[in-house]
């Protein structure tokens, strides 16, 4: 942070003091002589430190007091009781003004050489120096209440909105007045603050003391609804059971029941179905049976009809033979031979005739 007072202020002050112990001291002309050096010397250091101060405080005099920083170790002094509106804003004439003005009068009376119109003014530019000082530290103080207060002022609209800062006097209020006012009102917001905390507490603590008891009734009042509940669950229970089990032992026992009945069906329809099974085997067999004796008895008829009409056959040759040789035996007394048949035409003369000749071929 910069400060605001001029570093070489202290070597002014030693350097006066030195130049009026020095007065003393010395000889009327060497003293005339030294006080003129330091004159002049003072004149220099001076205009020296103008540019300090007016690099802190330029000519334009609209400029805001909040543009500028304060030393925290000039905050002490007593502030000057100004306006509100008129201590925003910087004199008109400012302390590089009033030195540019001294410098013209040192340089009008440092033509004098003589040791009291030196030493005289030496006092009273050092007296002009802490009046303008003083005046520095007034001004300076001034606005560090201004500064204060602006600070005071947000910290109110943050921390206390619901004043109405409209109805404060801030414009003939100072700093420490206005501090005071909103450590005063912030101490109210906080005791305020802690006598809800503590209404709210006290209140939570009886709602909650409230709420135990009707939380314990409500558990006792639960704990007897759930054991009469229980008993009666218990005895329909017990006759749910008691139906249950009976139930149990008539699915069991159909169950059962049904198992033997359908296994015994199964097995006589099994016993059924091989009976059928052996029937029509016997059946078949009988049908075939008599399929082939018919066959059979059909061959052999027809065999033994064959037969017979090659017998009848061989019978007729012979006795056709037989007439044959009476008439030639008539004539020349011929006989038939044993062999000779007579064969008689028919639907079976053809096999009849084929059956004779193997006959006869496998005789002879």
């Amino acid at each position: 942070m910069p400060d605001l007072v001029p570093k070489n202020t202290m070597d002014l002050r030693t350097s006066a003091n030195n130049s009026i112990m020095d007065k003393s001291s010395s000889s009327p002309t060497t003293n005339s002589q030294y006080q003129r050096d330091e004159v002049l010397s003072t004149q220099t250091s001076i205009v020296k430190n103008k540019n300090h101060f007016d690099q802190y405080f330029p000519k334009n005099d609209n400029l805001l007091l909040q543009d500028y920083v304060i030393p925290n170790r000039l905050m002490k002094p007593k502030a000057i009781q100004q306006s509100f509106k008129s201590s925003f804003y910087l004199p008109s004439s400012n302390l590089s003004t009033t030195i540019s003005t001294q410098n013209a009068h040192l340089v009008k009376l440092g033509r004098d050489t003589s040791l009291n119109n030196a030493t005289n003014e030496i006092r009273r530019r050092w007296n002009r120096y802490k009046k303008m000082q003083n005046d520095l530290i007034s001004l300076k103080a001034s606005q560090c209440d201004i500064v204060k207060k602006q600070l005071l002022l947000k910290q109110i609209k943050i921390q206390l909105p619901h004043l109405n800062l409209s109805d404060l006097n801030v414009l003939h209020m100072t700093g420490n007045d206005l501090e005071q006012f909103y450590y005063k009102e912030l101490f109210k917001l906080k005791q305020t603050y802690a006598a809800e905390k503590i209404q709210s507490i006290y209140k939570m603590y009886k709602d909650r003391k409230k709420y135990l008891n009707i939380q314990k009734e409500r558990l006792e009042a639960t704990q007897k609804i759930k054991n009469m509940w229980k008993k009666c669950r218990w005895h329909r229970l017990v006759r749910q059971m008691v139906q249950q089990r009976k139930h149990e032992a008539a699915m069991r026992i159909k169950t059962y029941l049904v198992g033997f009945l359908a296994k015994k069906q199964v097995k006589q329809e099994l016993a059924n179905k091989k009976l059928q099974e052996s029937m029509q085997y016997f059946e078949k067999k009988k049908l075939e049976i008599q399929t082939d004796a018919q066959v059979k008895i059909c061959y052999y008829w027809r065999r033994y009809k064959k037969e017979q009409e090659v017998i009848r056959k061989n019978i007729l040759e012979a006795q056709l033979r037989g007439n044959l040789s009476m008439d030639k035996n008539s004539k020349g007394r011929r006989k038939y031979t044993k062999g000779d048949i007579y064969q008689k035409p028919g639907p079976s003369w053809g096999y009849s005739k084929l059956r004779s000749q193997k006959t006869q071929n496998m005789k002879s």
